[in-house]
């Protein structure tokens, strides 16, 4: 290949590794093949560190000049689809989140802390009561307050000491939320006596 000195030739990074090739076959170690395709191309072509990896690979056997596929960089991450999903269920984990929507952990989290959302405990009601239920509840705490209190009213408490067991429990997970929102109420579960027949 002849070039006139004040002409420099800019190769492809294949053409750079396919003169490495022709060094390293022709015996040629790292220095020298670096200095050759230096001399003949121009300063700068390829260094030392770049012939030495280079060389490596072909004593491997490794003779592919392109570059291999890498992932390259993730999915930006879409604002109004991220929003959507965690409207739809705050409870989603930033996992799978990204799984969802092809970008990684790191992005979603940043982009959610960005949007002023906090992975946080949601809140806690006593249970899930029907409108009866409420309305029972309601008008008990009335009786109780506007109940005359006496001495005698305590020979009314009844007082018990039993064993009970959780058949619905409820996991009061992680929610995004943004500072004040209380979230998806997380129902305590429900007591239920546990019969042994």
């Amino acid at each position: 290949m002849a070039t006139s000195s004040n002409t420099p030739v800019q190769l492809a990074r294949e053409q750079v590794r396919l003169l490495l090739f022709y060094e390293h076959l022709s015996g040629s170690n790292t220095r020298q093949a670096a200095d050759r395709i230096n001399l003949l191309i121009g300063p700068g072509t390829v260094n030392q560190a770049t012939a030495a990896r280079w060389f490596q690979k072909f004593k491997r056997g490794e003779v592919e000049f392109k570059d291999s596929p890498r992932s390259g960089r993730p999915k930006v991450v879409v604002e109004d689809e991220l929003l959507a999903l965690v409207k739809e269920d705050p409870r989603q984990s930033s996992r799978c989140l990204a799984s969802r929507l092809g970008g990684s952990q790191r992005t979603i989290n940043r982009r959610l802390h960005d949007l002023g959302f906090l992975w946080k405990q949601p809140i806690w009601v006593p249970h899930v009561l029907s409108a009866p239920q409420l309305q029972a509840r309601a008008e008990a705490a009335d009786n109780l307050l506007s109940y005359r209190r006496t001495t005698s009213w305590l020979s009314n408490v009844i007082t018990g000491d039993e064993k009970w067991t959780l058949y619905v429990n409820y996991h009061r997970g992680r929610q995004w939320l943004k500072p004040g929102d209380s979230g998806v109420p997380t129902p305590k579960g429900e007591l239920r006596p546990k019969s042994h027949f």
